[in-house]
């Protein structure tokens, strides 16, 4: 796994694209978005591959040949839940060095493993958080198959489990489910144009009228309102787990985690159009945070200093800047 300390400061992009490993000489065509990208099949990808560090390189990321090799925790335990997960998980993109995929794995599973889940479920609610089950993108390790009471809500309200909600991390504990939209590099603009938007709202699913219409129950605004505020999303996700965690008689946390410096005003911003209370809630946490909180455990152990090195040496990608070169995102205000 590649970070800060051993990439360059700059790659030049102009014409061919220069691998970003320090001391690398190598270069490739430049993708463009009208002809390859990092979306395309890898068979397709070669003359893109660095050979010598195994990575597909883009002049602004740059994606693994391998997707364990952006994985940080590989014992036997971990990659066997993680090829489980893949059985329900819709896509992957683990490999891609922005991924937001790999890195909530390799944050929640240090998390779970080290018994720190608690400690920062309680840091969001001021609450004690205890018995914290997680469950990656909706795969229940104890069934092996999608956890029963996300089934059941996307059912109710009308979507296809083929093509349906997925949170990125869910905690159960003994009081309350969260739901945890994790982001990295995106917004949580969602659709992407008021094209998409107007696609959304003539195709509404079961989101009003479901549940014997739960939607009046947690939201103030109209759904065509919320849409129309690119929050679609964090729509279902309010309205699903806020649903399945009333069946569950548990009180029900909707947690969107960014960056620090990302979006600080999205607890207002969503928060007008739904309906909280001493049940539900919407929160906002970073993943500076989730830092802070580890390293103010001082276990010094391998895993903790594996987990704060990550932290530290974590980069975003590269942003084009003048002279035709692009340079380094530092991913962390740590």
């Amino acid at each position: 796994m590649y970070g800060i300390a051993d990439l360059k400061d700059s790659i030049q992009i102009q014409g061919a694209v220069e691998c970003p490993v320090l001391g690398c000489k190598t270069k490739v065509p430049r993708m463009t978005r009208g002809g390859a990208n990092l979306n395309s099949k890898k068979s397709s990808l070669t003359e893109y591959l660095c050979r010598k560090h195994k990575i597909y390189i883009s002049p602004t990321t740059f994606e693994y040949a391998s997707e364990l090799d952006n994985i940080l925790w590989s014992d036997k335990s971990d990659l066997q839940l993680w090829k489980d997960i893949k059985s329900v998980k819709r896509e992957s993109r683990v490999a891609r060095e922005n991924s937001e995929d790999a890195l909530s794995w390799n944050v929640f599973r240090y998390l779970e493993t080290s018994g720190n889940m608690g400690l920062y479920l309680q840091s969001i609610t001021q609450e004690p958080q205890t018995s914290c089950t997680p469950v990656y993108w909706s795969y229940d390790s104890e069934t092996g198959s999608t956890w029963a009471p996300l089934y059941s809500a996307r059912e109710e309200f009308g979507e296809l489990q083929a093509r349906s909600s997925e949170p990125d991390i869910i905690v159960h504990t003994e009081s309350t489910v969260f739901f945890i939209e994790a982001k990295f590099g995106a917004s949580n603009k969602t659709p992407g144009s008021a094209t998409e938007v107007q696609k959304k709202i003539g195709n509404p699913k079961k989101y009003q009228t479901g549940a014997n219409g739960w939607y009046n129950t947690v939201f103030k605004s109209t759904y065509e309102t919320v849409l129309s505020d690119y929050k679609y999303e964090l729509l279902r996700f309010w309205l699903l787990g806020s649903w399945l965690a009333s069946q569950l008689n548990k009180k029900f946390v909707l947690c969107n985690l960014v960056l620090d410096k990302s979006e600080p005003n999205i607890v207002d911003d969503f928060g007008r159009h739904i309906k909280q209370g001493s049940n539900n809630r919407f929160a906002r946490s970073t993943w500076e945070d989730i830092y802070l909180l580890i390293q103010n455990q001082r276990r010094a152990d391998s895993a903790e200093n594996k987990m704060l090195s990550y932290f530290r040496n974590k980069s975003l990608g590269y942003k084009a800047g003048e002279q035709s070169k692009a340079r380094i995102i530092k991913a962390f205000s740590v």
